[in-house]
């Protein structure tokens, strides 16, 4: 299944991005980055695992798991990110979740607007600002 091979993929481009960053700071800009890239990469149509989703609405769908496991995994990634930087958990798994849906409306927007530079650019700093909030 393709989303079986895009979650493949996407976890080993994180895992090669974190093990190549040096300090939390750089695994953090990393993730940053590596969302934010997602939606200038060219012919961009939006998240794979969003569209996939849409297309089968039956949450005990096959590929609905698949988008389920992606999605989980991704707030993982994000929420460990947190928690390396320092985070406690009380604060690390409520902010994962409010960049992740962050994330998926920049994945959307950046497809829709025809923008996607400025809503990279607008991911970051919303991605910034939930941290700094977050560690308030």
């Amino acid at each position: 299944m393709i989303l079986e091979v895009a979650v493949r993929l996407f976890t080993a481009k994180g895992i090669r991005a974190e093990s190549a960053a040096e300090s939390s700071a750089d695994r953090g800009r990393v993730l940053g980055d590596a969302l934010a890239r997602e939606i200038c990469r060219p012919g961009f149509r939006g998240c794979p695992f969003i569209n996939a989703a849409a297309e089968y609405p039956d949450p005990a769908s096959p590929v609905r798991a698949v988008v389920s496991r992606f999605r989980a995994w991704m707030t993982d990634e994000i929420e460990r990110v947190l928690a390396s930087q320092g985070l406690e958990p009380a604060s690390s798994a409520p902010t994962a979740r409010r960049i992740m849906m962050l994330r998926d409306g920049a994945l959307v927007e950046g497809y829709v607007s025809g923008d996607p530079e400025r809503v990279a650019g607008e991911l970051e700093q919303g991605i910034d600002a939930l941290v700094a909030a977050a560690t308030r």
